[in-house]
């Protein structure tokens, strides 16, 4: 509730005059835009640190596809290629993961593309 008082001369007598308007929708409306400014900011947060722990998947993706490719021009332990592909389809789940993390964000989805 807002209130406004003004001093005034009634007839030539000291009067107030006084005002009030419901002001709570008005309030209500402010705080709802500052609970989704708030909200959009913890996404916008988040969306870049799942873009952090994809370009992080990415790279270690990147780098067990060399291993796995140097692996299969000279064959060693067949112990490393399982872990290799096993590695693999650990950074893929997690690729997944980010990208549905990005979506329930409403961020961009991602395209990853294999670079070897």
């Amino acid at each position: 509730m807002a209130v406004w008082v003004v001093e005034v001369n009634w007839d030539g007598t000291p009067a107030l005059l006084a005002s009030l308007r419901d002001v709570s929708s008005q309030r209500a409306q402010e705080e709802r835009r500052r609970q989704s400014q708030k909200l959009g900011a913890i996404g916008r947060l988040a969306a870049g640190i799942v873009h952090d722990i994809n370009n992080l998947i990415a790279a270690f993706d990147s780098g067990l596809r060399l291993l796995q490719k140097q692996l299969a021009e000279n064959p060693g332990d067949p112990k490393s290629a399982i872990l290799i592909d096993e590695l693999l389809k650990r950074t893929q789940n997690g690729g997944a993961l980010t990208q549905q993390l990005l979506a329930s964000l409403g961020a961009s989805r991602l395209r990853p593309k294999a670079l070897i």
